[in-house]
């Protein structure tokens, strides 16, 4: 894929995931302890993977980028009848995105110091 497409599905990825969050609560397995904090930490991992992927050198915009988004959607949320906005989902979010920005950052230092 070219760095263009990956640009592309990125924006493309956060529209989608904003207009995902303003639709009516879906039923998540109630089996599963915090199931919805799962959901976003692995969203935000996800989307914070792919914008590094995409910025690799970026990776303070991209992170405060991803945060900012979620702080939205949490505000957005809290404006609708039926959704809610809730900083623990904010936090999870937060959570996704540190574990990108880690996962990136031993990528690229296992890449610069390759073992022999």
């Amino acid at each position: 894929m070219t760095p263009t497409v990956l640009r592309l599905a990125f924006v493309a990825a956060l529209v989608a995931s904003f207009a995902l969050a303003l639709l009516p609560s879906p039923d998540l397995p109630a089996e599963v302890d915090h199931a919805d904090k799962i959901a976003h930490f692995i969203a935000y991992f996800g989307l914070g993977a792919l914008g590094l992927f995409v910025w690799p050198r970026h990776a303070l915009p991209v992170c405060v980028l991803l945060l900012t988004h979620g702080a939205l959607v949490e505000l957005a949320q809290s404006l609708t009848d039926y959704r809610q906005g809730d900083i623990w989902d904010w936090l999870a979010d937060a959570a996704g995105v540190a574990a990108a920005l880690a996962v990136h950052q031993l990528l690229r230092y296992w890449k610069r110091n390759p073992r022999t």
